[in-house]
């Protein structure tokens, strides 16, 4: 009976680690896939903003790089309209200017996926989840996952040993 649990653990254990490398995978492939080789239309802004994130990405707690820029933007592809978003960090001044870059009405250049067009971007550099911060999951989640599983057999063996050793004290008469 040990052995099935100790073995149904171990499965626990590495299915955490399984899904802490699917969400890393999946933030590796939002980080890097964001419009660098993708093709080119014109845009028309919608809107634009910043504002100042009191909670910013783990990478962002020793940067000044903490006001989240939005630009919302519409834009056409083989004759279908689109509209999207687009989000980053960046330093107050830089996110000040990027608001005055994208004022409502301007003109620009989007980059959008050629597998789906309906997502697209109007800087392709920009990235709301940054490397460090994937690092962070990276490392993070795994480690989580293992030491919770060890957590969880140690503590079972150490109640086996406290049974062993008191038990016999304590039985239900």
């Amino acid at each position: 009976m040990r052995i099935v649990k100790v073995l149904l653990w171990l499965l626990l254990s590495i299915l955490l680690v399984v899904i802490g490398i699917g969400v890393a995978s999946w933030l590796f492939y939002q980080v890097t896939n964001t419009g660098v080789d993708w093709p080119t239309a014109k845009g028309v802004i919608l809107s634009s903003g910043s504002s100042y994130e009191r909670e910013p990405p783990i990478s962002r707690l020793f940067s000044s790089q903490d006001w989240l820029v939005t630009v919302s933007f519409e834009y056409e592809v083989q004759g279908v309209r689109y509209s999207w978003y687009q989000q980053w960090y960046e330093t107050k001044p830089e996110a000040e200017r990027k608001q005055l870059q994208y004022s409502p009405g301007a003109t620009i250049t989007i980059y959008y996926n050629p597998k789906m067009p309906s997502i697209a971007v109007v800087e392709p550099e920009k990235k709301l989840v940054s490397i460090p911060d994937l690092m962070y999951v990276l490392f993070i989640i795994p480690v989580l996952g293992v030491g919770v599983a060890l957590i969880i057999l140690n503590s079972q063996d150490l109640m086996k040993d406290i049974r062993s050793r008191w038990g016999n004290r304590y039985k239900r008469k």
